[in-house]
């Protein structure tokens, strides 16, 4: 057999040296396990963005928590804290409490939510439906139609108006002195004496009715209007009739005139004057379960 050829020593060499700095070929990496997917979403950053957004709608709903401070019946505080989660609530105490620095506003801010601390959830037996305060110096404290015993105004003509219904309807019942027209007493026996707008600029009629009032006192009627126990439902003129006009009729009742105003009293085929309100209103709480509220004051 012939022998084979033989590599000379030099190429041999050559060769090893050539291996030697050859760069070594990389292993590839194994890929990484990818996590599950609620574990993934976990590790992710928190969102800067939606955190900051978090915050700011926490903020206001604090603002608008503590507009409601003064509010003290807990009854209605519970039933109204959804509310505060609402933009537009946050947005109406910014707007009030910088009316009240600029401007003089009614009522009082102990009084703003009078007519709910006068006449708890529970007792509600009647509500009668205002547009907004009296708008003079000492008129309005937080009920509708009512003002403070000792102002130092001119008596309003509505107010006049429903004393002399009143008067007519239920002979023998005590009416307050002259120029004396608190109508509290009807707020403690169940009577919710509620305006649309609760805050006023003095001398401005409806200045805040855009405020963002109306969306509110809309959710003290829905909570009312859901509620198991029917109540009466007495509604002057066109604004209060348009108000509640979701009212559930088969659970609730409901009395509709006129304004008591001079200028619609007489007016329209309801009017006001002449409507026997106040006995009907009793013989309405008669078929709810509930006992008549005395009108005297």
């Amino acid at each position: 057999m012939a022998d084979e050829p033989r590599r000379s020593p030099r190429k041999q060499k050559q060769k090893s040296l050539d291996s030697f700095f050859k760069p070594k070929a990389k292993k590839p990496k194994p890929a990484p396990a990818k996590p599950p997917a609620d574990v993934a979403e976990a590790a992710k950053p928190a969102d800067g963005k939606a955190r900051a957004q978090q915050n700011k709608k926490a903020a206001q709903q604090t603002l608008a928590r503590n507009f409601l401070k003064p509010l003290q019946d807990q009854g209605w505080r519970d039933a109204l804290d959804g509310e505060t989660s609402k933009p537009y609530l946050f947005q109406l105490a910014q707007f009030v409490a910088k009316e009240r620095k600029a401007k003089t506003v009614y009522p009082p801010p102990e009084h703003t939510f009078a007519a709910l601390d006068a006449c708890k959830l529970d007792d509600v037996k009647i509500v009668i439906v205002g547009q907004d305060p009296y708008h003079g110096p000492g008129q309005a404290h937080g009920l509708c139609f009512s003002i403070a015993d000792g102002a130092d105004c001119k008596f309003p003509p509505s107010l006049r108006n429903i004393f002399v219904e009143l008067a007519r309807d239920l002979p023998g019942t005590t009416l307050p002195p002259k120029g004396k027209g608190d109508l509290t007493k009807w707020a403690q026996r169940g009577v919710l004496l509620l305006n649309s707008s609760l805050t006023v600029r003095r001398g401005e009629a409806n200045s805040h009715a855009k405020a963002g009032w109306h969306t509110f006192t809309d959710a003290v009627i829905r909570t009312v209007n859901r509620r198991q126990k029917g109540a009466v439902f007495i509604l002057w003129g066109k604004p209060a009739r348009d108000k509640c006009s979701s009212i559930n009729r088969t659970r609730h009742r409901v009395i509709e005139s006129s304004h008591p105003s001079p200028l619609s009293n007489t007016k329209t085929a309801t009017p006001f004057t002449g409507s026997g309100v106040f006995s009907r209103a009793n013989a309405l709480l008669g078929e709810l379960g509930w006992g008549p509220v005395d009108w005297n004051l």
